[in-house]
């Protein structure tokens, strides 16, 4: 089948870390979450279908046709399978709150190291690097638009959407939303860090009750400003397609034989 598919089980534990704090599962009605992610092109650079059903969130990206991710709430990990190899690897919560803390030591000693150059670019760089990581934001909420606006010396954040009534799809919406962005700590940890998506995500939710139905970033560290915008949209309704696929998942993960992530990443350099 032509999609790659990651599976996330709405979150239960609580990272490991300083900025975000995952709530226990809900129960939610079945749906699809279409997210798109844009740079300054009109084509997207990353496609996904987040499909949630019985409990389960599945989500199918473009980019990764011949891979499953499952986040397994019960035991705190990701389950990440490879369909074509038929081996799949795991990553706990607790391996992504230690990737987060080198990640964000390594940061510090490279800010403190701009600092001691004395001169101005090294403080502007350091101030930079420091606004990326720690994403402290002044907040500006338009209620006619449903406009939130983010903002610190380095980034911009801005959220469009409304508000929704579905108290429990929103709830697991902003589980797998953050989940699938720490994730990206072990997956690319040389990527932007996602503490600023994740602010983001909790403003817009928890504190103004809605999913944005885009969310758009603007940065400059070094050289050319970059600009990332995500937009998501809720589908109702799954397809008889989406739900066959849930079920050859299921049946493949039974047998398939578990490796550590580092041989996993090896199998997948160009991910």
């Amino acid at each position: 089948m032509a999609w790659s598919l990651a599976t996330f089980l709405a979150c239960s534990s609580i990272l490991q870390a300083n900025y975000v704090e995952l709530p226990a599962s809900k129960t939610a009605p079945d749906f699809k979450l279409i997210i798109r992610l844009f740079g300054v092109s009109k084509e997207a650079r990353y496609e996904a279908d987040l499909v949630v059903h019985g409990g389960k969130v599945y989500q199918f990206v473009t980019q990764r046709r011949d891979e499953v991710t499952i986040f397994d709430s019960k035991n705190a990990r990701f389950i990440i399978l490879d369909l074509k190899n038929q081996v799949c690897a795991h990553v706990t919560m607790a391996s992504i709150a230690q990737a987060d803390l080198a990640i964000r030591e390594a940061t510090f000693a490279t800010i403190a190291k701009y600092r001691k150059q004395g001169d101005r670019s090294g403080r502007v760089l350091a101030q930079m690097t420091e606004d990326l990581l720690d994403a402290k934001f002044t907040s500006q909420f338009d209620p006619k638009t449903s406009t939130l606006v983010l903002k610190n010396p380095t980034v911009d954040i801005t959220c469009i959407g409304e508000a929704d009534k579905d108290g429990a799809r929103l709830a697991v919406a902003r589980e797998v939303l953050i989940a699938t962005a720490l994730l990206a700590l072990v997956r690319d940890p040389g990527g932007l860090h996602p503490s600023s998506q994740v602010v983001a995500l909790r403003a817009a939710i928890d504190d103004r009750g809605y999913l944005p139905a885009e969310s758009s970033y603007y940065f400059r560290l070094t050289g050319t400003p970059s600009l990332y915008r995500w937009t998501y949209e809720v589908a109702p309704v799954l397809t008889e397609r989406e739900l066959v696929a849930i079920r050859r998942i299921d049946q493949l993960l039974a047998k398939t034989k578990v490796i550590t992530y580092q041989e996993y990443a090896l199998l997948r350099p160009t991910d």
